[in-house]
């Protein structure tokens, strides 16, 4: 019984930073978001339909798993005629990240160009999110939780990266 240990679900802390700066014209939005001291279950590596069992039936995850000329790893060597023992404990994985959500970058013209036109404002933008996360969680983000409750199967999606190109003009 020494040797079990206690993962919480719940993070540690989480937080945000974010910043607007601006000079002559320009603005810049900036905003992180942080999760730390959090465990999940990664059904990746637990769930046979998601190539988890590491029997190296299925294309599961890569893995940093155990081989004769690499032998201090995480993970046991694939065995295709058994799942490894404790399979649900190895699938407890750090769900902790750092993710840059929002950057917005704006270009509002002189005031001396928009009141020739007899507009208030002229602003171009482009605005991109979910540009970066770093994390040590494998799969498709430690944020969105997988499972439906009326199946076993994957039901989750990748967070979307997008970017949005916009013009903005106050009469």
């Amino acid at each position: 019984m020494n040797n079990r240990v206690y993962k919480k679900s719940n993070p540690e802390w989480f937080g945000s930073l974010s910043t607007t700066i601006a000079y002559k014209g320009f603005d810049l939005f900036v905003d992180f978001y942080a999760v730390e001291g959090t465990n999940k279950v990664n059904p990746f590596l637990s769930d046979f339909n998601n190539g988890g069992t590491l029997s190296g039936k299925l294309n599961g995850v890569k893995v940093d798993y155990y081989t004769p000329e690499n032998p201090s790893t995480s993970f046991p060597r694939p065995d295709f005629d058994s799942t490894p023992l404790y399979l649900n404990a190895l699938a407890v994985r750090d769900g902790s990240y750092v993710r840059l959500r929002t950057v917005s970058l704006g270009y509002t013209l002189p005031n001396a160009i928009t009141s020739d036109l007899n507009l208030e404002q002229i602003r171009f933008y482009v605005t991109g999110t979910n540009l970066f996360t770093n994390t040590d969680y494998i799969g498709y983000s430690p944020e969105v939780n997988i499972r439906s409750t009326f199946s076993n199967a994957d039901t989750g999606y990748p967070d979307a990266r997008s970017f949005t190109f916009g013009l903005r003009v106050k009469f």
